[in-house]
């Protein structure tokens, strides 16, 4: 089930980096396609980080010497982001209500108020909940195991910001 959860909250949050890479960048006043196309853009680019962090798992578990040992210490390690990653998505999750209202005021608030800090708060969380990760399971796995979801995750808003600079995702 840990698996599971951390691939829907990954996926969650390359949709909500892909939304927070369109926002600011046109001028449609009627953006609801624009934003769910950026939406579902972050969710397919992010899906290649995704199973990287996947394939390093299944590579760490086919060389390991001892395979419950290391699934007791990954389910540990699993719960550790969980305890990170479920707050946050929520938040996020929950920034999206007021865009549902019609006033331009308070939708362009959530960006302000919600994406903003999340965006320039997101690395030192994905870091800092690695960090806590492999602390709470003090094996080399799972130091690689880090490395492959900083890697993975982080990378995924300087891949759409090129496609953007390249014309690849501009608005119809």
């Amino acid at each position: 089930m840990i698996p599971v959860a951390l691939y829907v909250l990954a996926t969650l949050d390359a949709l909500f980096v892909g939304y927070r890479d369109a926002t600011g960048r046109s001028g449609q006043i009627r953006k609801h396609g624009y934003l769910l196309r950026a939406m579902l853009r972050g969710v397919l680019m992010g899906q290649p980080g995704i199973a990287l962090i996947g394939g390093v798992v299944v590579v760490l578990f086919l060389v390991t010497p001892d395979f419950d040992a290391l699934w007791r210490d990954f389910e540990i390690y699993g719960e550790t982001l969980l305890w990170v990653f479920v707050p946050y998505a929520t938040i996020a999750l929950l920034a999206f209500l007021p865009r549902l209202l019609p006033s331009v005021d308070i939708r362009s608030m959530t960006n302000v108020v919600v994406f903003g800090p999340f965006t320039a708060v997101r690395p030192f969380l994905v870091i800092g909940s690695v960090a806590a990760a492999s602390w709470r399971v003090p094996r080399l796995e799972s130091y690689v195991l880090s490395v492959a979801i900083v890697i993975a995750i982080l990378s995924l808003e300087p891949v759409l910001d090129q496609l953007w600079k390249r014309g690849l995702c501009r608005p119809a």
